[in-house]
Formats: structure tokens, C-alpha cells, sequence
């Protein structure tokens, strides 16, 4: 009878801890339970800074798509290839196309909290924030080049890609890319300091790709 009332006793334990374990969360803070890679597309208008000391902006349209790979606790390497066009840079008439292919390393946060006794242990919403570095090649334009001076259809320059963002997650394998800033700078030929900066605001989805 004892030993029947022990195991009764023993079980009514076990179940209670089970319980208390079932309802635990986790800390919102770095995020360590991130897929193993993940593929985003979105929309990418770009506002560009051209001559120093003044504005010179004008605006490109564009589309961005980037590998995200999870290399090490809350940290990811992540591949961005970004495409961009004007139609009529600074009022001057001329097109401008640009291609940015970038990589780097991405920290990510998780907010709130998360039960850890699912199979989907993947944060609802997701800040991050990034560098990376890589080229940008400029083409359909006008590049002056000092040194022959004539002027040149394309030229490339290095690029630099430094932001933050936020994904809220939607379904188990999908999520939305609610907004991501980046500050870029290349330094392709223009006539006014060879500088360029960019402002990047894109929207999109990422899929997660267990």
C-alpha cells in the first residue's frame, strides 16, 4: 500500500514538473533558435546622395533579394544582391541602373517571449541589425573617367551596406519583412567627390527554410 501511495505520490510529481516545464518561456534577448537559412525578396526604393556638402538626391527604384545562413548562436552570414534604376538622375535626363552585391554578418533579437515546449521555436517578431560589404556596379549611365576623359557607360566601385530590421513571422515557414533601413556608400565616378550615399527603406517576405 506504501509503495503504491509512493509511486502515486512520485507520478503527481513528475506531472506537476512537467506542467511548470510545459509553461515556461524563454527571456526576449539574442535569438538563438533561428533556421538554418532563410531567403527574403523585396522591394527596395533607394534615395541617393551624390555631390558632397549638398544634396544632389534622386530616387531609384528597386528590388533586393538576399540569403541568410545561420552560422553561429544569434549571428548569421547573409548575401544581398540589390538592383536599382532611375529613369532621370537629378533632373539632368540621364538613366542610372545599379547592381550591389554585398555580405555580411547579421545579429538577431527576439522580443517578448517564447514557449519552448514546440516544435516551432521561432520567434514571432525578429529585429536584426547588419553590415556587409561587397561591389556595386554602375551601368546604363554616365561615368567620367579622369584619367582617359571620356566618358564610360559602367563602372564599379566597393559597397557598403550598414542597417537594421524587423521580421514578424507569419506562418511556420514565412514571414514578413515589415521594414529594414540601410545606410549605404559606394564611390563609383561622378565628377563631385566619387562619394555616394544611399538610403535604402525595403519591404517584403523572408522564407524559412528548416
Amino acid at each position: 500500500m506504501y509503495r503504491s501511495l509512493a509511486l502515486l505520490f512520485v507520478g503527481t510529481m513528475l506531472g506537476l514538473n512537467a506542467s511548470s516545464l510545459h509553461g515556461q518561456v524563454a527571456p526576449g534577448g539574442r535569438d538563438f533558435s533561428l533556421p538554418r537559412a532563410e531567403v527574403s525578396f523585396a522591394y527596395s526604393p533607394t534615395e541617393v546622395n551624390a555631390p558632397p556638402g549638398q544634396c544632389g538626391c534622386f530616387f531609384m527604384n528597386g528590388v533586393s533579394a538576399e540569403g541568410n545562413f545561420r552560422t553561429y548562436r544569434a549571428y548569421t552570414t547573409v548575401v544581398d544582391v540589390t538592383a536599382t534604376h532611375a529613369g532621370n538622375v537629378h533632373n539632368t535626363g540621364e538613366p542610372f541602373s545599379m547592381l550591389m552585391v554585398t555580405g555580411g554578418m547579421r545579429i538577431n533579437f527576439r522580443m517578448g517571449h517564447q514557449r519552448t515546449d514546440g516544435w516551432d521555436t521561432y520567434h514571432r517578431v525578429k529585429p536584426f541589425a547588419q553590415a556587409l560589404v561587397g561591389f556595386a556596379h554602375g551601368f546604363d549611365g554616365a561615368f567620367p573617367n579622369k584619367s582617359t576623359g571620356f566618358i564610360q557607360s559602367s563602372a564599379s566601385s566597393v559597397a557598403v551596406l550598414v542597417g537594421i530590421g524587423l521580421d514578424v513571422k507569419y506562418r511556420r515557414h514565412l514571414s514578413f519583412r515589415a521594414i529594414q533601413a540601410d545606410y549605404g556608400y559606394t564611390r563609383l565616378p561622378n565628377l563631385a567627390g566619387n562619394d555616394q550615399n544611399l538610403l535604402r527603406i525595403s519591404s517584403g517576405i523572408t522564407i524559412h527554410l528548416k
